[in-house]
């Protein structure tokens, strides 16, 4: 997958502008996550509001798009993630990094298929490996022990957005059963 660069390119002629290209490459990631098949670039063109001419003088084919569009889409999932993981508490990182992962599915920015297609589960387990290891407690514990809390989980989160995936639930229903997945996971770490 080719890493989207938002620096400005060395080429001659008329300055890019980059609010045009973040347009784009968001409103490739809304056609890829609804859709789930092959990017249509006059779906993209629709939906970002620019010709068709403005989204192949950024990006050659429609392939570079949606792996440019997956690029910058990770990288904003990332931030907000390990925004939500840096609490004071093991439990209170948990329980952030869930809200937003069970937030974003229900606001259809994030698929079942994107989390496979583009490796994000695994980015999601890294986050929760390393609030984990921070811990005292948890941090002691086997690396084997703690991978697999982190897919329990992912688990219990992504159940939780298909509960409620026709009418997502208020967030303090959202917020009690990641709660409730994190006491579950943090029990089974818990030396006895």
């Amino acid at each position: 997958m080719a890493e989207y660069q938002a620096t400005p390119s060395t080429r001659s002629g008329r300055p890019r502008d980059p609010e045009k290209t973040i347009a784009i490459l968001d409103a490739a990631w809304r056609v890829m996550a609804a859709e789930r098949k092959r990017l249509s670039i006059e779906q993209v063109a629709r939906e970002a509001g620019v010709s068709k001419v403005t989204i192949y003088a950024r990006f050659a084919a429609a392939e570079d798009l949606s792996d440019a569009a997956a690029v910058y889409y990770r990288k904003l999932l990332l931030e907000k993630l390990h925004a939500a993981a840096k609490c004071v508490s093991v439990s209170e990182s948990m329980i952030n990094v869930g809200l937003m992962f069970v937030h974003e599915l229900q606001s259809n920015r994030l698929c079942f298929w994107t989390l496979s297609q583009f490796g994000i589960i695994g980015d999601v387990v890294s986050i929760l490996e390393r609030v984990l290891e921070a811990d005292a407690v948890y941090g002691s514990r086997q690396h084997k022990d703690r991978t697999e809390v982190c897919y329990l989980l992912i688990g219990h989160w992504l159940m939780i957005a298909l509960s409620w995936a026709d009418q997502p639930a208020t967030k303090s229903i959202v917020k009690e059963r990641v709660a409730a997945a994190w006491l579950h996971a943090s029990n089974l770490m818990i030396p006895r």
